[in-house]
């Protein structure tokens, strides 16, 4: 919740509850353009990847034994068990004794008015805590619902914005309101929920139709050694934009390497999301482009300019940027995207069945 004076400005403010659970089906629908000058079409395919959220927990993830409560919460609710984990790791770090300087308390970080309208007991109770955070999530699900439904805004998103800005802000912006914390906030707790607590929405093993022609031969895996912990696709209303992959088992941090011939268009550890990067352009001509994301500070080893044959080493996989733990972020983006792309303003694709074409084999 928002730890500013924009925190609980609904404080007070009580909402009936439905019980209306909202089910999220997210289908994602990748078009993958193919190059070589065919008809276009001939040189598209689709491929569906569809994300239920909601149904599990990852094994272990939950402390304490909290899972069963975290699971309770979420049928009350209507929120997914995953992201109801990965908000109370936001909110207070599952310290059931967390307080903070605007006066909230305990696992969920209730303000005490607010826990007055939709706590029961003492909000340092971790398990009284749980229960209210679901009594509370699903009264701010319904109360969003209407405009998520006006703007097409994923609910649960919404809900999530409510919970730490309040809900007359959800209603004043007709949206997630412009506030730096807020717009983290809800940005934060998806991604952290799908690498940290969902027990599904696993990426599919097997390649699909329609891999786009990225020139001959086997490639060499990105991260040696490691195994995927985050497929590419939508997050509760935010694009995860390409596979994270990291060192299975407290491995040490492995090296980060070129999967095929590149030349490098930007290698800096920068203030944004990716923190230390690397982006290189196909040298074959094809107009696609790779981004390494989060690699340790001063572990670069290429600079602008140079080319990097593939295997190799590009820097070491590490935390920088806007992370949740060590792993390699890892895009590719489809020709016709500016030079240096990101997810905001490049075509992303999913790494995963070009991998799988090309020879790559992940743990």
């Amino acid at each position: 919740m928002l730890r500013t004076a924009l925190r609980h400005r609904h404080t007070g403010l009580k909402i009936s509850a439905t019980g209306v659970a909202v089910v999220l089906v997210i289908t994602i629908t990748i078009t993958l353009a193919l190059v070589g000058g065919q008809d276009d079409s001939d040189s598209a395919a689709s491929q569906a990847i569809t994300c239920t959220p909601g149904s599990g927990l990852r094994s272990g993830a939950v402390p304490n034994g909290w899972n069963a409560d975290v699971m309770a919460a979420s049928a009350a609710s209507g929120v997914p068990a995953p992201v109801l984990a990965a908000q109370l790791e936001a909110e207070s770090g599952w310290n059931p004794k967390a307080t903070s300087g605007a006066g909230a308390q305990g696992l969920a970080q209730f303000m005490p008015a607010t826990w007055d309208a939709y706590g029961e007991g003492d909000p340092f109770d971790p398990k009284a805590a749980i229960a209210a955070q679901g009594t509370y999530m699903g009264v701010l699900l319904t109360s969003v619902t209407p405009i998520a439904t006006s703007t097409s805004a994923d609910p649960v998103v919404l809900a999530l914005a409510a919970y730490n800005a309040g809900p007359a802000r959800i209603e004043q912006y007709q949206g997630v309101p412009p506030f730096a914390e807020t717009q983290k906030y809800v940005q934060k707790i998806p991604e952290l929920a799908q690498q940290m607590y969902s027990g599904d929405c696993t990426a599919p093993g097997a390649p699909a139709a329609g891999v786009p022609p990225v020139g001959p031969g086997q490639w060499v895996i990105p991260l040696p050694g490691a195994v995927l912990t985050s497929p590419f696709g939508m997050r509760w209303g935010v694009l995860h934009a390409g596979i994270d992959l990291a060192m299975p088992n407290g491995q040490p941090a492995g090296t980060v390497t070129a999967p095929v011939d590149l030349f490098i268009t930007y290698a800096t550890c920068g203030s944004d999301g990716y923190g230390c990067s690397v982006v290189g352009a196909f040298k074959d001509g094809t107009g696609f482009q790779m981004r390494f994301g989060h690699m340790v500070t001063g572990s670069l080893k290429v600079t602008e300019g140079d080319t990097a044959k593939a295997g190799t080493a590009l820097g070491t996989m590490g935390a920088t940027g806007d992370v949740t733990g060590p792993h390699l972020h890892f895009e590719i983006y489809s020709p016709g995207s500016p030079t240096n792309a990101y997810a905001g303003n490049g075509t992303p694709i999913d790494p995963l069945p070009i991998l799988t074409s090309k020879g790559v084999k992940l743990g």
